[in-house]
C-alpha cells in the first residue's frame, strides 16, 4: 500500500504518536467501518476465555518521497482467511512478553524487518475477529533506513539461500555497480533442483559425513506444507536452520521446539526398541527438546526446516 503524503516525515510520526496516546473511539469506530453483515454485531460482548490473542504491525516505510505500508498475502489452506491480504502479524507466544513483541517477531518472520529497525509509535483497539475467535491487537510503527548501500555478497548469499527454498525457481542477480576487466558486470545464477535437501548438503559440504545424503522428509498437515531435511556429521555442533515463509527464524519458536521433541521422541523409541539402551546408564530424556543421549553417543548436526 502507498500513501501521498508530503510533508515532513518525522513531524508526520510525531504528530501520529501523540494522537495514538489520547483515547480512542474504539468498538464505535470499528462498527462504522465494518461491513454491512458485521455492522449490526456488538463486537466488544463477543470475546471468551477460549479467544486467541494475536497482533499485528502497521508498519510506515518512507521511500523516495512516499511512504509505504506493507502487507502480505496469507497462503491457500482449507481455513478462513485462505488467500488474504493482510497486515504482517500473528499469535501471540508465551515467549513475548507484550503485543509489541508479538507484532515485531510476526514481522521479521513474515517479510524479515529486523525489530530494532521499528520504532513503536502507539496502538489502536483491538479488534475482535469472530470467524477464527481472535482477539487481534494492531501495533503501529515507524521505520527510515538511512543506508541505501546494498552489499553484493549479502544479497548474493540471501537470494541462493532462497533458490534452495524454492526448487525450480531460478534467480538471477546483476550488479552493474561491479565491472570486470571487460567491463562485464558481476552476475550470478541460483537455482536448486533439489532444494531443502540439497540446502543441506550444500551448508553441510565442508564437514566428514557419517551418512552419504541427507534426511529428507516433507508432508502437509492443516493445510500447512512442511520440509525437513538433516545430515550427521563427526562435529560435536547442532546447526538448525529454520524458515517460516521463506524468512529465516534467527530465534526459533513452536515449529523448532516442536521438531526437536518430535525427534527426541522419535529416536528415544526406537534405542529402547532396539535395545541400544540396555547396557548404558543414562535415561534418554527429551527434556528441554534435546536429543542430548543420542548426540552423545554420536553427534548430530541438524540442518534445514522449511514450514
Amino acid at each position: 500500500m502507498k500513501l501521498n503524503i508530503k510533508m515532513n516525515y518525522n513531524n508526520l510520526f510525531q504528530l501520529l504518536k501523540r494522537r495514538l496516546e489520547q483515547t480512542l473511539p474504539g468498538v464505535l469506530a470499528q462498527e462504522k467501518m465494518a461491513s454491512s453483515m458485521r455492522s449490526t454485531l456488538h463486537l466488544a460482548e463477543f470475546p471468551d476465555e477460549q479467544t486467541r490473542l494475536s497482533a499485528v504491525l502497521i508498519l510506515f516505510y518512507p521511500w523516495q518521497e512516499q511512504i509505504y505500508i506493507p502487507m502480505i498475502v496469507r497462503p491457500i489452506y482449507k481455513g478462513i482467511h485462505s488467500g488474504q491480504v493482510a497486515f504482517p502479524g500473528g499469535r501471540k507466544e508465551e515467549s513475548d512478553q507484550t503485543f509489541i513483541d508479538t507484532a515485531l517477531r510476526e514481522t521479521y518472520e513474515e517479510i524479515g524487518v529486523i525489530p530494532q529497525a521499528v520504532e513503536t509509535l502507539g496502538m489502536l483497539s483491538p479488534l475482535f475477529v469472530p470467524a477464527s475467535n481472535f482477539m487481534v491487537y494492531p501495533v503501529v510503527g515507524a521505520t527510515i533506513f538511512t543506508v541505501t548501500e546494498y552489499k553484493y555478497e549479502t544479497i548474493a548469499t540471501r537470494l541462493r539461500e532462497l533458490s534452495f527454498l524454492n526448487r525450480g525457481i531460478r534467480i538471477t542477480l546483476t550488479d552493474l555497480r561491479l565491472l570486470d576487466e571487460e567491463g562485464n558486470p558481476t552476475y550470478d545464477e541460483f537455482f536448486s533442483e533439489g532444494g531443502l535437501k540439497e540446502f543441506v548438503e550444500y551448508l553441510d559440504s565442508t564437514r566428514e559425513k557419517l551418512i552419504p545424503e541427507a534426511i529428507y522428509m516433507e508432508g502437509d498437515k492443516g493445510g500447512v506444507p512442511v520440509q525437513v531435511a538433516m545430515h550427521y556429521n563427526t562435529s560435536y555442533t547442532e546447526n538448525v536452520f529454520s524458515y517460516v515463509n521463506n524468512i529465516n527464524t534467527i530465534e526459533g519458536g513452536t515449529h523448532v521446539s516442536g521438531f526437536r521433541a518430535a525427534l527426541t521422541r522419535t529416536l528415544k523409541s526406537y534405542a529402547e526398541k532396539s535395545g541400544m539402551l540396555d547396557k548404558v546408564k543414562i535415561e534418554a530424556s527429551g527434556r528441554n527438546s534435546t536429543v542430548v543421549p543420542v548426540r552423545s553417543a554420536v553427534p548430530i548436526s541438524l540442518t534445514g526446516y522449511n514450514g
